[in-house]
């Protein structure tokens, strides 16, 4: 009685994250799917994918199922409170850009079609094209299977496919590629890492980690300050479950610091660890630096950790000189000027948000203009709207900001390396 083909939904879905700004209420409509041929199996059913609103929108891929009266229902991922609007691109475009994300001197986006192109700095094989050229713009090939999201560290970059394989590429010295050997020499093309059914990707500066349907939560890469490990291993170039969190509902990773969320309440290990994070109460949105996260809580951005360059934007508090000030680790702390944030991006040096009708404001350090050609090249300590500016989505890299508008990118900062020049 089985056909000879059945349709099922199962999307090359991609996080989107984004906010179309101009909506303040009211469930989101999801992305439309597209539609996957699926072979037949005796004895099996094909769970069709969905959308799951969590913060951003995410594909649960299809799956199969046997046939029998006491199987497990599918995985269904708790929400967030709460949650912004989406905005996605043009379906009828497969070129239009629906996620990108941003290193220390690169970019990659995804487009509709579920292409990854990438530019700019190269000589650690960040980009995934193949060779180590200087800089570089070009289209990473040799991923098995349809890419639904992507995820840059500070020099590497990984990507999910639809069916939850991760594939990554990269500088590999602290094993931040997951290949199971730290090496250096650069992995200059995908590469399949011992990881299956993962359905979000979080990536520090030295530090990947990969959270599976079952909201179990694996880092690989540098364990400095016991980032994600407790044992003495300062490199761990595998996918290591983190035994004491548990199905947390948002992930953020640092430089030497995880940070995690769930119903709400926030928790860091590492360099954060010390500080005290009882007043997040209710947090929607986190996001992590270099010795610094931020959170969003009732629209506001909150920052914690070390002040250096302004990127707590609360202030000049340490004076122009940084010294033991600069290093001293201090609570969370409201970014004045910010209200109704929706979606929050921080970098190693500064960090941005998109608040009403996509409006656009960043704060930290504006050397090299990384976001903001008005303002001193020097560190900003406050909150800086970005005139002229609105998003869908934004997103920060090392020297530079970039956002997603009706699935086109653009970029502002520092494109001494060609971490911009690839925007179009």
């Amino acid at each position: 009685m089985l056909r000879s083909l059945m349709l099922a939904l199962a999307l090359a879905g991609c996080i989107v994250a984004g906010t179309a700004g101009m909506r303040t209420s009211g469930p989101p409509r999801p992305p439309p799917p597209r539609y996957e041929a699926v072979e037949p199996r005796a004895g099996s059913s094909f769970i069709q994918g969905h959308w799951e609103w969590q913060g951003q929108w995410v594909w649960i891929a299809g799956h199969w199922e046997r046939e029998r009266a006491e199987q497990a229902p599918p995985v269904v991922v708790e929400t967030p409170p709460s949650a912004p609007p989406p905005s996605a691109p043009p379906p009828s475009n497969p070129n239009a850009i629906v996620q990108l994300t941003a290193g220390e001197n690169h970019t990659c986006t995804l487009s509709a079609s579920g292409q990854i192109r990438c530019w700019g700095y190269n000589k650690q094989g960040c980009l995934g094209v193949g060779s180590q050229s200087d800089p570089a713009d070009g289209y990473v090939t040799g991923i098995e299977g349809t890419v639904r999201t992507i995820a840059s560290g500070e020099y590497h970059t990984c990507a999910i496919t639809t069916r939850g394989a991760v594939w990554c590429w990269g500088l590999n010295f602290a094993g931040q590629v997951g290949t199971g050997e730290a090496s250096d020499t650069p992995i200059i093309k995908p590469v399949r890492i011992a990881l299956d059914k993962v359905r979000a990707l979080h990536m520090g500066k030295k530090t990947s980690c990969a959270e599976t349907v079952d909201r179990t939560l694996y880092c690989w890469g540098d364990n400095t300050s016991h980032l994600f490990d407790d044992s003495s291993s300062r490199t761990i170039a595998k996918p290591t479950r983190v035994r004491d969190v548990e199905a947390p509902d948002l992930v953020a990773v640092g430089s030497y610091h995880l940070c995690t969320a769930k119903g709400g309440r926030v928790r860091c290990r590492g360099q954060l660890e010390p500080v005290n994070l009882s007043m997040l109460t209710n947090v929607t949105a986190l996001s992590a630096g270099w010795a610094h996260s931020c959170a969003l809580m009732g629209g506001k951005p909150y920052c914690w950790g070390q002040s250096y360059l302004g990127i707590l934007g609360n202030g000049d508090v340490c004076g122009k000189q940084g010294g033991e000030c600069t290093s001293q680790l201090r609570p969370p702390a409201a970014v004045a000027g910010v209200e109704g944030a929706t979606q929050l991006s921080t970098g190693i040096y500064h960090s941005c948000v998109i608040s009403g009708g996509g409006a656009v404001t960043c704060w930290g350090n504006n050397q090299g203009h990384s976001f903001s050609d008005e303002l001193p090249a020097e560190p900003h300590q406050t909150a800086h709207l970005l005139a002229g500016w609105t998003a869908d989505s934004v997103h920060v890299g090392g020297v530079h900001v970039c956002v997603v508008k009706g699935g086109v990118a653009s970029c502002r900062g520092n494109d001494r390396y060609g971490a911009m020049r690839g925007a179009r």
